[in-house]
Parts: structure tokens; C-alpha cells; sequence
């Protein structure tokens, strides 16, 4: 199983980008929402086609966008 950097709880309007911010400055981020399809539209919306881990119980994978996007090289930064 694939491991994130940090994770985060809560997909209002902060949260999003609260992830999203720290996605880009290169951290792999798993996300999680007490509501799942908050979590599925997150990931089919906004976070499309970043390094962002969508949990939907305690035992998180890692989904198949963010594993394609890991063979590509766009995985973590150099260093971390």
C-alpha cells in the first residue's frame, strides 16, 4: 500500500485547498470526508489528475489516476 506524506480530514472549502495547496508544493496528500461521495467528486473535480489519495475507510489505496500519474514522474519532489 501506497503511504502519503500527510493526510487531512474535512472536504469543505478549506480543506480542498488546504490539500490542493500542499499537493502542489510537491507533498503526496490522502484525503478523507465522513460523506465518500464528497471524496469522489473532490477527486473527479479539483484534484483530477494530482497526487491526492482519496480514503474511504481506515484502509486507504491509492487510486488508479494517482498511481498512472506516479509512473509518469510526477510523483514527490526531488529530496522529500
Amino acid at each position: 500500500m501506497v503511504q502519503a506524506d500527510i493526510g487531512l480530514i474535512g472536504l469543505a472549502v478549506m480543506g480542498e485547498n488546504l490539500i490542493l495547496n500542499m499537493e502542489s508544493k510537491g507533498f503526496m496528500v490522502a484525503c478523507f470526508n465522513r460523506t465518500i461521495s464528497k471524496v469522489d467528486d473532490f477527486l473527479n473535480g479539483r484534484a483530477k489528475g494530482k497526487n491526492i489519495i482519496g480514503c474511504k475507510s481506515r484502509a486507504c489505496r491509492k487510486s488508479k489516476k494517482t498511481t498512472q500519474d506516479n509512473a509518469n514522474g510526477k510523483g514527490r519532489s526531488a529530496g522529500r
